[in-house]
């Protein structure tokens, strides 16, 4: 259908309109894509225009208005209305510009005859004020559909094929800057890591390889969740943690020679130290819920816990950033729900579910650079609630951060098992840091350790991409 086929279908009182747009459909060509979009795009567009225009009243209109209402009341004689119109439409001066008695009849033939000089006179009103102005917003209009267009070719680029549902006269594209979206999806292209865990969050992969079995009992509570802690060694690692030194980088402090070469190693977090790490008891999750899952074989909605404190500019911001879009890319095109909590010292939310609308708030996301403090727990008390709304209860959650945090409350962490234990919910970590721990919280199902040491191989160990169990 053309545009002017549209316009007629949608303005038929109005075909001066119609026919202007007629003649200019065949100079104006349409961007690249579905035209039958774009004509009723467009078209909705004119439509709005015009409506907007017809619903204006001019003093005049609203002076005639008043003097009508009177007329129809009998507070306004009818010499002084025939008076009026004849001298606002002199054709009406043959019929009425004599006296006549003023009765039912004569007021309501005035009526009915003032009514059809309005409605002539709002016409050719209407068409002059047209003829001025349709150039200029004809140019408007189509600068804002190559925009548009533009807007649509950069999304579909570097996020989605989909239909974002932008329309021409919302405008929340208008002003958008893509450059730190393209610079996020460079910075993705170089981790193909990331979009291999943006694959496996949310799917339950058991399912594919074996049947279903029955729920075994149920195992014997355990006892209560230790507190965050050292109780055992691992290994040996890079660091600046001098309460955990291993004993030959102690001695450096000994002798005043090696005292520089002591403060130089910490300086640069290359002391040896014994990473430490504290063992998460096993958690009971209820074997139906699992079963469940198991059954169904979905992949659920998502929920992003990014960490924006200043500890992550630089490498781990980069990282983070590209970590979200991969998320979102996944989403888009698996048409899943998708929630972004960003937390340094408070949390700013953002569901990226209707990305059409939420667009402008990613890109300010992207565009910002990391600051200000870290406190993990109000970000887990926000993915709590959300976990608790209809369209994200079947969510997963993954959580991205150098985990530089406090300590997390012991209730905190009780309601995060308990949302294990009882939904199936599951508590994914992205660690990117360059002395990463293993989930020292003990809140998580599984986790990735993303290393940007400046003296090690960094990215994400490829054994840990393996399908989750």
């Amino acid at each position: 259908m053309t545009l002017t086929e549209e316009l007629a279908n949608r303005l038929p009182e109005h075909p001066y309109l119609v026919r202007w747009f007629g003649h200019r459909e065949a100079l104006s060509p349409w961007p690249a894509g579905d035209q039958a979009r774009w004509v009723k795009r467009t078209a909705r567009s004119v439509t709005n225009w015009s409506t907007t225009r017809d619903a204006h009243n001019s003093p005049l209109d609203r002076q005639e208005a008043a003097l009508q209402t009177a007329l129809a009341k009998g507070t306004l004689s009818l010499a002084e209305a025939a008076a009026f119109v004849t001298s606002l439409y002199p054709q009406a001066a043959r019929d009425w510009s004599r006296p006549r008695p003023d009765d039912e009849d004569h007021r309501r033939a005035l009526a009915v005859s003032w009514e059809a000089w309005q409605a002539l006179r709002k016409k050719e009103t209407r068409q002059r004020a047209d003829s001025a102005d349709l150039p200029a917003f004809h140019t408007t209009l189509w600068t804002r559909v190559k925009k548009l267009a533009e807007a649509e070719a950069a999304v579909k680029g570097m996020l989605t094929d989909r239909d974002v549902g932008w329309d021409l006269d919302e405008g929340a594209w208008d002003d958008l800057d893509f450059h730190p979206l393209e610079a996020a999806a460079a910075a993705l292209e170089k981790e193909p890591a990331l979009k291999r865990i943006a694959e496996l969050l949310g799917r339950d992969y058991r399912a594919r390889t074996r049947p279903p079995e029955p729920p075994p009992p149920l195992p014997p509570s355990p006892d209560a969740d230790p507190e965050p802690g050292r109780t055992e060694v691992r290994g040996v690692r890079f660091g600046n943690d001098w309460s955990a030194l291993v004993s030959s980088e102690a001695a450096l402090l000994c002798y005043p020679d090696t005292q520089t070469l002591f403060f130089k190693k910490a300086a640069d977090s290359e002391l040896l130290v014994w990473d430490h790490f504290t063992p998460a008891p096993p958690s009971v999750k209820d074997p139906r819920r699992t079963l469940e899952r198991q059954k169904r074989n979905d992949r659920g909605p998502m929920i992003i816990a990014l960490d924006t404190s200043g500890s992550m500019r630089g490498k781990p911001e980069e990282v983070a950033k590209a970590a979200v879009l991969a998320l979102l890319r996944v989403a888009l095109e698996e048409d899943r729900a998708c929630y972004l909590i960003n937390f340094s010292a408070k949390t700013r939310c953002l569901d990226l579910s209707q990305l059409g609308s939420a667009l402008p708030e990613l890109l300010h996301f992207l565009e910002f650079s990391f600051h200000g403090g870290t406190d993990l727990a109000p970000a887990l008390r926000e993915c709590l609630r959300v976990l608790e709304e209809g369209t994200f209860r079947e969510a997963d959650v993954l959580v991205v951060s150098d985990f530089a945090v406090p300590k997390i409350p012991a209730p905190l962490r009780k309601a995060v098992r308990g949302q294990q234990e009882t939904r199936g919910t599951r508590f994914y970590s992205l660690t990117v840091s360059v002395r990463p721990l293993n989930d020292f919280l003990n809140i998580f199902d599984a986790g990735w350790v993303y290393n940007i040491h400046p003296y090690q191989t960094n990215g994400i160990a490829p054994e840990s991409l393996e399908p989750l169990g």
